[in-house]
């Protein structure tokens, strides 16, 4: 200690050095090494104390959780808060701490107000408080809102949609571009949620109302916005690379939900987190395993909740549902089929009629089918089985469904019906969460829990709006590796995904602003996005003047405008002006076009082609310009 040195800041006026002989500097990284080390006897006496109970689910038993100086402790009865304060009072003694009762909270696990039974425990340990369903704010342990009712969870979500307010009205005012937006939006604002959503589950309601949130971010100056599943692909894609609020959420779970589809037994050891959260799928929903409800969406899939609410086993199904995955291929073994819902082994052909009962949702293929332990195979029991009285007609209806055609086995279900040679007789989900595969092929199992890589295999798998379908990743990457303007690149981009606000369009989105779908300029009846920048007579008298001027004359307005809709110009690969290539020169010509149509529609400016010409002219001999500069530094 003899270098731990201070010294005095008075006025401005520093004093002489003084040893500090006591406690430790600000942010040394020693301080929390020490803490651990006197904190450590408390928290060992408390997991090594046999009479204390704790709380228990299945076969894990969990005394507390810690994390740095906030430690929740789980009480099970009057006798072990009983022994908790012993053992408060024993460390307090031997550390010659003091006991801060003020910052203590007590709430219940189940969310029901059970104060009556433990105002007078409670109150002897200094505790006044229960907090249970009937508050109306949600208890906040490390960050996290421990919801136990919908009044807590809309009075969590209007504190968090108001800081995400005030966040965007901060940024709001900065003269950001399309790109910049998005860029904040995921670095700075969205980023406030990341850290909620890892364990706290969220309503549909809850998800769009942050998602319109974005949206109206995104969009200011903008119109017609640009729809938000452009806004969440990648780049390489066509989009902007918003990070979609839903599937990153599931994302985040992906960690819990990653060792429970991956093995078929989850230990306490292993991965308790979940272990807890498989017993909780089975538990609520029935089934001997935790795999069912995850894989099969037609299983039953029980929350025990209102529609209006959601629970910790809605993020593992949401999860689970938007990965990618098809169990055509899957080759399970009779021992895992016998274990499936009924649901499970059919399906409705779209051209049948029949309306499957719906006990089926109750039944399970061992309920109607057996197994033949000769031949290695499953068949349906003899309709005489006694077993088979106690679901009625349900069976018998299955059983012709099967019969006439009217159902069909599943392409995984179907091998087991035949017989075949014994490989393997235990019960494994593996063969079918071999079918779920990342975006680069890999299969999920010897993947690691990687949020980036379950977003992308979600965003890969969905089907990429029309409107983006003719232009490669190469182009897109290409297109946003260029150094353009923020009218150049608006333009292009507005023009490729389709949101140019042609008087056609914003007549048949707002008939009562505008009155007419007339081009404004030349009065051609219902302006298309194309009219607007190609074909009405003043813009297509620049095209053929740019093409005269600049490009090879027997370029044609159309082959602009397929290079520009597909970001491909090696058509148009000649340039009468030299340092320039041809595709700048478009884009030039095509901004000064939106410029000029949007100064005659708003300032009434005459659109004059020959004006606009001169504007291109002066515009590329400034990139030549710029470039050759840029090219000597």
């Amino acid at each position: 200690m003899g270098d731990n040195l201070i010294r005095i800041n008075i006025n401005g006026h520093m004093s002489t050095e003084v040893a500090k002989l006591r406690g430790l500097k600000q942010g040394d990284p020693l301080s929390p090494i020490l803490y651990n080390l006197a904190f450590e006897p408390f928290l060992l006496a408390i997991l090594h104390d046999r009479q204390f109970h704790g709380y228990k689910m299945g076969t894990a038993t969990t005394k507390l959780l810690c994390y740095a100086d906030d430690a929740l402790v789980f009480v099970h009865d009057a006798q072990d808060l009983s022994r908790l304060q012993l053992h408060i009072s024993r460390y307090c003694a031997a550390s010659n701490a003091k006991f801060n009762y003020d910052k203590v909270q007590a709430f219940s696990v189940s969310g029901r107000d059970t104060w009556e039974i433990w105002q007078v425990p409670l109150s002897h340990a200094h505790i006044t408080h229960l907090h249970s369903v009937e508050d109306d704010e949600p208890l906040i342990y490390l960050g996290f809102p421990l919801v136990q009712s919908r009044i807590q969870r809309v009075n969590f979500m209007g504190a968090l949609t108001t800081k995400i307010k005030t966040a965007i009205q901060i940024h709001s005012v900065r003269s950001l571009s399309v790109v910049g937006k998005a860029t904040v939006l995921n670095s700075l604002l969205l980023s406030k949620l990341w850290y909620i959503l890892r364990v706290t589950p969220l309503t549909q309601a809850d998800f769009q109302q942050l998602r319109s949130l974005a949206i109206q971010f995104l969009r200011k100056n903008i119109f017609p916005v640009i729809p938000w599943k452009v806004w969440t692909l990648p780049k390489e894609k066509g989009g902007l690379g918003v990070v979609d609020i839903q599937i990153q959420a599931s994302a985040l779970h992906l960690r819990w939900l990653h060792p429970l589809l991956v093995q078929d037994q989850v230990t306490v050891d292993s991965h308790p987190v979940s272990y807890l959260l498989s017993f909780h799928l089975r538990n609520v929903n029935g089934y001997q395993y935790h795999q069912i409800p995850l894989l099969f969406p037609s299983a039953r899939r029980n929350q025990g909740l209102k529609k209006q609410r959601t629970g910790t086993v809605d993020m593992p199904y949401r999860a689970v549902d938007y990965l990618p995955k098809s169990f055509d291929a899957a080759r399970i073994n009779p021992a895992t089929a016998l274990a499936l819902p009924l649901q499970a082994a059919f399906y409705v052909p779209p051209s049948s009629t029949i309306v499957v009962p719906l006990r089926v949702k109750q039944m399970m293929v061992s309920d109607v089918f057996q197994y033949d332990a000769r031949l290695n195979f499953v068949h349906w029991k003899d309709t005489h089985d006694p077993s088979l009285l106690q679901w009625k007609r349900a069976p018998p209806t299955v059983f012709r469904g099967l019969a006439s055609g009217s159902l069909k086995f599943q392409p995984y279900f179907f091998p087991v019906c035949s017989p075949a040679p014994m490989v393997d007789s235990g019960v494994s989900f593996a063969p079918l969460v071999d079918q779920c595969r990342l975006h680069d092929g890999n299969l999920l199992k010897n993947a690691t829990a990687s949020a980036k890589k379950f977003r992308l295999s979600v965003l890969s798998s969905m089907e990429q709006p029309l409107v983006l379908q003719n232009v490669s990743d190469a182009h897109w990457k290409f297109f946003w590796s260029l150094s353009l303007t923020y009218i150049q690149r608006n333009v292009i981009y507005r023009f490729i995904t389709g949101c140019i606000p042609s008087r056609g369009r914003l007549h048949y989105m707002m008939p009562t602003v505008f009155d007419s779908h007339n081009c404004p300029v030349c009065l051609s009846p219902h302006e298309s996005a194309s009219h607007l920048l190609f074909d009405c007579p003043s813009k297509e008298k620049v095209w053929q003047g740019v093409i005269f001027e600049f490009l090879w004359p027997t370029t044609t307005i159309i082959d602009i405008k397929e290079a520009l809709l597909s970001l491909d110009f090696s058509d148009i690969w000649y340039s009468q002006v030299k340092g320039i290539r041809p595709y700048r020169i478009l884009l030039i010509t095509l901004s000064q076009i939106w410029l000029a149509h949007m100064r005659f529609v708003f300032d009434n400016t005459p659109l004059v082609p020959e004006a606009i010409l001169v504007s291109v002219r002066s515009t590329v001999r400034q990139t030549v310009d710029e470039d050759n500069i840029h090219s000597l530094l």
